[in-house]
């Protein structure tokens, strides 16, 4: 699953760890993604540490069915910021290629609670939209594409279609998850998992659409925005 920032990533990641046969990998990326820039996040030293950050290793580890082990399903979650635009990425013909989206304002909004820079290559729409561009042209002509709205506002309607797209079994307990962290989540949870901790289900949130954007984040939102809706045409 290809996603942004400042996404609901986690949650549907929760979603589908809560079925039961599916295994998990939140963010494997992350460690290779930090080792490489000077950007500083909480405990980044001990992500680097803790995780693999040989990329070559981690493409033959996430394209090799064999590691999916007793479960059926291998949920992975991947932010598409920890990808270099310029990495070849065919590696991903091996698996399937789903995209998670956002409203860039809300990314933006998000992200600048935490953090005051921000750039296109932080939030990670140049990079979905080079992943998308590749899937299209080489894999699949008619990707799945989920919008972070329809998620939150008809979460089993979407979820399933999703499942449908999927050729799995839509599951009821994909509605909800127990609250607290995960054991299969990345050890950065207390750092940026703390309000998806405090849910049991997806949470509906109003349309936008009425915000004012604020001139110091126009230019950004305007050139995410050509991504953002560039595949909002093949959401589900």
């Amino acid at each position: 699953m290809w996603s942004g920032p400042r996404n609901i990533s986690t949650a549907l990641m929760y979603s589908f760890e809560n079925r039961g046969d599916t295994k998990i990998s939140d963010e494997p990326f992350y460690g290779y993604f930090l080792s490489g820039n000077k950007i500083m996040h909480p405990h980044k030293n001990l992500i680097i540490k803790k995780m693999e950050t040989d990329k070559n290793k981690l493409i033959n580890y996430l394209s090799d069915i064999q590691n999916i082990k007793s479960k059926k399903i291998w949920y992975q979650k991947q932010m598409t910021h920890h990808i270099n635009i310029k990495d070849d990425i065919s590696w991903i013909n091996k698996i399937i290629n789903c995209f998670l989206i956002r409203d860039p304002l809300d990314v933006i909004i998000s992200y600048k609670k935490i953090y005051k820079d921000i750039s296109m290559n932080v939030i990670g729409l140049e990079q979905q939209n080079k992943i998308f561009d590749y899937v299209l042209k080489n894999i699949n002509h008619n990707p799945l594409v989920i919008d972070a709205y329809d998620l939150r506002n008809k979460p089993e309607d979407t979820l399933k279609i999703v499942c449908k797209k999927l050729n799995i079994n839509f599951m009821q307990n994909m509605l909800q998850w127990p609250k607290g962290p995960k054991k299969d989540e990345g050890i950065w949870g207390r750092d940026w998992y703390q309000n998806v901790w405090k849910t049991t289900s997806f949470i509906k949130k109003e349309n936008n659409k009425k915000l004012e954007i604020n001139k110091n984040i126009e230019d950004l939102y305007a050139q995410a925005k050509i991504f953002y809706d560039k595949l909002y045409k093949y959401k589900i």
